[in-house]
């Protein structure tokens, strides 16, 4: 990556330098970064696993706390954070490299919730890296619910080591055996693994978990993408279908993460809400049917740098509720734009990557479960 992009992205994403409770000194090869909204009660089982795993690695480590709320949070997660802060400030946890940025106390408060925290701490983990070394630099997005292996470093390294032109890694989720309600943890996890299972056979792109806690991603990438997006919740869906577009995103199951299966409503969506809903009896967290995953690679299959030269082709070649998807959303005017401005032999690529990107993907398995229509 060129000095000047890396200079770039620093000028227009700073953090400021009032939000800065503690600070390290030196480069680092990973950094570690944690969001915390009303986490002192997580803190000490995550700290201590994640102190393991830094323990049995060889890498120099940085861990950046992100002390987070909303002017609108409720009193009770600002004073839990006041509480963390202090527990910081003593060093509690005994964490070797640490540095914490407050965005909780009086006009230093957030606006866009746990994705701007993220963003934070990962725009300031690039002050951390050589920039000669933004290629191997990796930044870690975890949650302070989440436990880790005392591997997480040394596969993450050894993963980017194998994979060169990977630019994210992106980590198995089982949610941890505290669940509240273990049959809705169990629902909700059987809905994610079957949708990536799905999106893998039927060789989408974006055949990954997109959560938060559970992805790595060269400093290089994170440019590359845009950084990290600053959204209330689904942050991490959008940066990994954006990392999609600039790099190579790759799956490793030989990681995982294991977040808390509690309740939660500090996010409008996610894990907590999921959670709700399913005890509500509601359906939308129940496996897709296999038959919307074979209709999604018969699409992928069609998406051949000839099909893909006329839209009227590319929808000749789909069943018709298919082909009915992609009417709706104007893909022959949309696609012609893409043709008239794209070298033939990169058609599939802004197919799958930009155009049947990971949300559209999602709406189309969506139509197609919606329309009972088995594809042969």
């Amino acid at each position: 990556m060129k000095l000047f992009d890396i200079q770039k992205y620093l000028r227009k994403n700073p953090v400021q330098e009032e939000k800065i409770f503690r600070s390290c000194s030196g480069f680092f090869t990973f950094a570690a970064v944690i969001p915390m909204l009303n986490e002192s009660k997580n803190a000490e089982v995550f700290f201590r696993h994640l102190n393991c795993a830094i323990e049995n690695s060889h890498e120099k480590i940085l861990v950046i706390c992100v002390v987070n709320c909303a002017e609108n949070s409720p009193d009770e997660y600002k004073n839990d954070n006041l509480k963390l802060l202090e527990l910081f400030d003593k060093n509690k946890f005994n964490i070797p490299n640490l540095a914490v940025i407050d965005c909780t106390t009086e006009g230093k408060m957030l606006k866009n919730g746990v994705g701007e925290a993220r963003k934070t701490g990962m725009d300031y983990a690039l002050d951390f890296f050589d920039t000669a070394d933004f290629e191997t630099s990796i930044i870690c997005s975890l949650d302070a619910d989440t436990v880790i292996e005392k591997n997480y470093f040394s596969l993450i390294r050894e993963k980017f080591r194998e994979n060169p032109d990977c630019g994210v890694l992106t980590f198995n989720v089982c949610h941890r055996s505290d669940a509240e309600n273990p049959r809705a943890i169990a629902q909700y996890e059987k809905y994610l693994k079957s949708y990536r299972e799905g999106l893998e056979f039927a060789g989408s792109p974006y055949a990954f978990y997109t959560v938060g806690s559970a992805f790595a991603v060269r400093a290089s990438s994170y440019i590359r993408a845009g950084g990290m997006r600053k959204l209330p919740a689904g942050e991490d869906f959008y940066f990994l279908q954006s990392a999609v577009k600039s790099s190579a995103v790759k799956h490793c199951s030989l990681i995982t993460v294991y977040p808390s299966a509690r309740y939660s409503a500090r996010v409008p969506f996610g894990t907590g809400t999921a959670l709700r809903a399913i005890d509500s009896d509601a359906k939308e967290f129940t496996p897709f049917p296999d038959f919307a995953f074979a209709a999604l690679k018969k699409v992928i299959d069609n998406a051949t740098t000839d099909n893909l030269s006329s839209a009227d082709k590319f929808l000749s070649a789909l069943p018709a509720e298919s082909a009915n998807f992609f009417i709706q959303h104007n893909f022959a005017e949309n696609w012609q734009k893409v043709i008239s401005n794209m070298p033939t032999n990169r058609l599939r690529d802004a197919f799958l990557c930009h155009w049947f990107d990971g949300l559209k993907t999602l709406q189309f398995i969506k139509h197609i479960s919606s329309s009972g229509e088995i594809h042969t």
